[in-house]
């Protein structure tokens, strides 16, 4: 049976598009009036809806809120200073003042409404399309064309489809655009940020998000509400829904449930039960996700087109009420490939995993490498932020236990970059089910503090202190802590791509043995293939991946132990990592970074892959990390740790064991120097020299000034650079190979250069 007014909008609609406002969590129904006129989109505003938050929304670039007024005989849409359910005011775009910046001034179509509701032709929005969508956004397309092509009905919702067509060298080219009037229901209750936790604020763009300071801000959540309050597990009024994308092949779509569905028992945890629904796309609103009503896993692989066959950058966008941090509508989007995902599995995991010996990954594995990409991403659906979540907690032992593993995963967090397991050894005997990351007990833990109600009326800032002793959870569970990398990595726990456990450079060792048995199986697992290229890419992404192994201990020279002391409200303690382990990391970094072993620049096949040192992307990977250990901040992190503990004098020391172990051959009668060598001491030079002459910006401070060398630095440089003057002129004189002379003399050219100081 259908109700009358569906019946009365379905013989009405090719004339007039209506928008119910129908009732939601409390909201008063409202009818905005929409439809096509020669071509023209006319809009009618009722006079309830004056001065009613709305946004105004372009599906791909971005969204506005945004109020309709009347002034005089033309209706006005303003972009206002958004005033926040936290009792501060959100200027966005309105600048730094709290009047309301106009977009534009629509007239009043004579004879088309009354007293009650104005139509206005609104077509011009769609044409010219002025609107700062974004920051540093600026519309420069050469628009020939518009054609308003369809407005469509949603419950509280009008979506305008607009065909733009630009004039292109080889022809002209049309892109659909689809914007949105959404009329905002009565905001939630926010929760209130706090930087401790993991969760975006309302507005993604804010410093906030990436800094150490608790402002006045509302976290990103959806609107997620007992039916039974008095339950301590109950479902939801509205739950969570998303619509799979009707391009989904069917044999992905259990998969990329079951990527979402991880999520389910943190929301039971936080007290909501069946708080996520998956639906087929063909039960969407509007039939597709340009819409705020609906939110889709959108399947944009481009799997099967020339030049996409790497693909990857999935990502999630998000539509959030500004008032109150409610999340209104959130795509996923999976754009990885195939490809990227067999990459990386097989260079993680071929060791432990003899499914990988035989090409294509069969489709479960193929599928369970889907379902920890939806997985992750599902996280920034539901409000959380990439980071660093526990990372450098683990305890080392327990990374190749299976009772751990299967209780706890190998990382704490499915959205940390750790990817799959690959310290594991094969003779642990661990399932390949358990290399892959899931969501996991630091998850659950956000989700509880960010989603869990609390019984009786209490304020936001009542909730804040129930949900400050949650945070003080992180003083004895130090996995759920949550590290904010801002501009530096300031130590292991905030590194990506590797394990997260409390002994790196033990890991990392692991982690070299099944690198070099990956090596031996590639030929193995790439000889059905009918060229070299497969071969090639799974070698650079090995070399890659023995680059963010290498990151770790360079993160422990100069670096932290970060952690947040809440029991003083909201205090960070940086505790140096210490010096003994700072000299470990930098000893593995001298046998293992700069001096690699055969089996890795050497490998059985190189000659099947490479015929020229260009481009040699292990040594640019070993000058990556000379850089990265060079580089300003490491330098001023280390002379602070000097001043807290002047007995040790670490700076010196490091100079020293590093400049030596670059240029061992300066202290052996061997006179053979490898062409790898010399470009690693030429360039080791090269950045002293660079960082001596190095310009201050007068004065000014700024955002720079943090990657400028400090005066301390560049005298440690200098004095390390006339002593190794000293050492290749010693060497010079004693030397008869002809190619290693002129390499030195080259070495001493370059430091002379750099010695002279204006």
């Amino acid at each position: 049976m259908e109700f009358p007014m569906l019946v009365k909008c379905k013989l009405v609609f090719s004339l007039i598009i209506l928008l119910v406002a129908c009732p939601v969590h409390g909201q008063v129904n409202y009818t905005i009036k929409a439809h096509i006129e020669n071509k023209k989109v006319i809009l009618g505003i009722p006079n309830q809806l004056l001065h009613k938050e709305m946004l105004f929304v372009r599906h791909d670039l971005g969204y506005k809120q945004v109020v309709w007024t009347k002034q005089n005989n033309f209706l006005r849409l303003e972009l206002p200073s958004i005033k926040s359910q936290t009792g501060v005011i959100i200027t966005e775009d309105a600048g730094p003042y709290t009047k309301n910046h106009i977009i534009a001034d629509f007239p009043i179509l004579e004879g088309k409404g009354d007293e009650n509701i104005h139509f206005i032709d609104i077509t011009s929005l769609f044409i010219y399309d002025e609107i700062n969508w974004y920051t540093g956004y600026k519309n420069v397309d050469e628009i020939s064309k518009v054609l308003v092509e369809e407005v469509q009905m949603l419950k509280n919702e009008v979506v305008v489809s607009v065909k733009r067509v630009s004039p292109k060298i080889s022809g002209r080219m049309k892109t659909e655009i689809f914007y949105s009037f959404y009329v905002l229901p009565p905001p939630m209750k926010p929760r209130l940020f706090d930087y401790r936790m993991g969760f975006n604020t309302e507005d993604q763009v804010s410093s906030l998000n990436y800094s150490l300071k608790n402002e006045k801000a509302a976290i990103r959540r959806w609107r997620l509400e007992k039916k039974d309050k008095r339950a301590l597990l109950s479902e939801p009024l509205e739950p969570i829904t998303f619509f799979l994308d009707p391009k989904t092949p069917e044999k992905w779509k259990p998969y990329i449930k079951a990527g979402i569905m991880e999520w389910l028992p943190a929301f039971e945890a936080a007290g909501f039960m069946n708080a996520i629904v998956v639906k087929d796309g063909s039960e969407a609103l509007g039939g597709s996700q340009s819409n705020v009503n609906t939110s889709m896993i959108v399947w944009d692989t481009k799997e099967g087109v020339r030049g996409y066959e790497g693909g990857y950058g999935s990502t999630v966008k998000s539509i959030v009420d500004f008032r109150s941090g409610e999340i209104l509508k959130a795509d996923i989007i999976f754009k990885e490939s195939y490809q990227k995902l067999t990459d990386e599995y097989i260079i993680r995991c071929a060791p432990l995993d003899k499914r990988v010996q035989h090409l294509p990954l069969p489709d479960e594995l193929m599928g369970l490498l889907i379902q920890t990409i939806i997985a992750h991403e599902a996280g920034h659906a539901f409000g959380i932020k990439d980071a660093n979540y526990g990372e450098y907690t683990y305890p080392f032992e327990k990374v190749r236990d299976k009772d751990w593993l299967q209780r706890m995963g190998h990382t704490p967090s499915v959205m940390n970059y750790t990817r799959h397991n690959f310290v594991v050894q094969p003779e642990d005997s661990i399932p390949p089910k358990l290399l892959i990351q899931h969501v996991g007990p630091t998850d659950f833990y956000q989700i509880k503090w960010g989603y869990q109600e609390f019984t009786g009326d209490l304020s936001i800032i009542e909730e804040k202190k129930q949900l400050e002793k949650w945070i003080q959870w992180q003083d004895s569970i130090p996995w759920f802590r949550y590290q904010i990398g801002e501009y530096e990595v300031k130590g292991p726990g905030a590194t990506d791509e590797v394990m997260d456990n409390n002994n790196p450079i033990e890991s990392i060792r692991l982690g070299l043995k099944n690198m070099k048995r990956t090596l031996s199986l590639l030929p193995e697992i790439t000889k059905e293939e009918q060229d070299n290229e497969m071969l090639k890419r799974l070698y650079q992404g090995i070399i890659d991946l023995w680059l963010y192994q290498m990151k770790q201990p360079v993160s422990l020279i100069g670096g932290y132990d970060t952690s947040v002391v809440t029991e003083n409200h909201m205090t960070v303690d940086y505790i140096p990592i210490s010096k003994s382990l700072q000299d470990k990391g930098l000893e593995f970094l001298i046998d293992n970074a700069f001096q690699v072993p055969e089996w890795l620049s050497n490998p059985s096949f190189i000659n099947r892959i490479q015929y020229s040192t260009y481009n040699d992307r292990l040594l640019e990977n070993q000058k990556r990390l000379l850089l990265l250990l060079l580089r300003p901040t490491r330098m001023k992190r280390i002379a602070f740790q000097n001043t807290l503990d002047s007995t040790s004098n670490f700076m010196t020391r490091f100079f020293s064991k590093l400049q030596d172990a670059l240029f061992l051959e300066l202290d052996t009668k061997n006179e053979n120097i490898n062409s790898r060598r010399m470009e690693l001491q030429k360039y080791y030079i090269h950045l002293l020299v660079k960082a001596i002459h190095q310009q201050h910006s007068n004065g000014k401070v700024a955002i720079s000034e943090l990657y400028l060398y400090s005066d301390y630095a560049k005298v440690v440089f200098l004095a390390s650079l006339k002593s190794l003057k000293k050492k290749l002129e010693k060497k010079k004189s004693m030397i008869k190979n002809v190619l290693v002379e002129a390499h030195v003399n080259l070495c001493l050219a370059r430091i002379n250069r750099g010695l002279a100081i204006d």
